[in-house]
């Protein structure tokens, strides 16, 4: 177990109702890639519900778009009163943890993308990435939406030599799908909120730390403030007060404009290294057919 829930209890409920509590997002994940694949196998009705859900989904987020109009405002005051509350000692640790996070972000943003890129290219292909890479850096860091710079990432990874088709499949699969700054912060919201409160960080505590890295990668989106369902995840699954979630959408919300750009330059890396697997695999099978017809 980790706090009060063990990691069993995360994957189920006792009835379909419960699915839709804020503690059960992971069994409400479970249900929704089983209940998707069953859409995908059911044909012409599988179709319709489909088409179902994307209109539904499409006027949710029409719904979020109008609520987000005055959200600066209101999450601003929320902050501002979240902070002032706490105890001076906590604010110093808070501040420790964000600049700890933000060196964290520069090296990996130089050290990690330079060594992805090299192994997506080479020398060649570092060269190109840096070339391109700060256009997508600076608009992720000023929308703090991985689907918003996708437009300026997909023009990035064209400029930088990638093959168009590459480009067009592998970036919009990867702005949703590839979020490591997302696994970085929620690692730290964990690390900090135990050692805040006082417990244990036990080397199971660690294990599931790393699971809900990456399970929290999966659940927000690439909005900007998708995090705070990865807040809420992190507070339930781990059976934390649900005091600290304040406290968490604070970290989130302060350190999603770099997190937000690991993901987007993390996406012009996987990109570089997804073309240099396809030519190899299309080099090996042209090699190999020119074999054949020669025996």
């Amino acid at each position: 177990e980790a706090g009060n829930i063990d990691f069993a209890s995360m994957l189920t409920t006792n009835d379909f109702v419960g699915l839709l509590s804020k503690s059960n997002i992971l069994a409400l994940i479970v249900m929704s890639i089983i209940a998707g694949i069953a859409i995908g196998q059911s044909g012409e009705s599988g179709k319709k519900i489909a088409d179902l859900l994307n209109s539904l989904n499409d006027v949710i987020m029409k719904v979020v778009s109008i609520i987000m109009v005055g959200a600066p405002v209101g999450l601003g005051a929320y902050f501002a009163s979240t902070m002032a509350s706490q105890d001076p000692e906590l604010l110093v640790t808070f501040a420790r943890a964000i600049g700890l996070f933000f060196a964290a972000t520069a090296i990996y943003f130089v050290v990690g993308s330079t060594f992805y890129s090299w192994i997506g290219g080479g020398t060649n292909a570092v060269r190109a990435f840096w070339k391109n890479a700060f256009e997508p850096s600076a608009t992720a860091l000023g929308t703090c939406s991985s689907l918003g710079t996708l437009p300026v990432n997909i023009r990035a990874a064209k400029n930088m030599g990638i093959k168009d088709d590459i480009v067009d499949i592998c970036m919009p699969l990867l702005a949703n799908l590839n979020k490591g700054g997302v696994a970085m912060i929620a690692a730290l919201k964990i690390v900090f909120i135990y050692a805040v409160l006082g417990l244990e960080f036990t080397p199971e505590v660690f294990f599931i730390t790393i699971v809900i890295s990456v399970l929290s990668a999966i659940i927000v989106g690439g909005v900007p403030g998708g995090a705070f369902l990865g807040e809420i995840f992190i507070v339930t699954s781990l059976g934390l007060p649900i005091e600290c979630i304040p406290i968490l959408v604070v970290i989130g919300a302060i350190t999603d404009a770099p997190a937000t750009m690991i993901n987007v330059i993390n996406d012009l890396n996987a990109a570089q290294i997804v073309e240099r697997f396809m030519n190899k695999g299309k080099k090996i099978k042209t090699e190999s057919k020119t074999n054949f017809q020669q025996a």
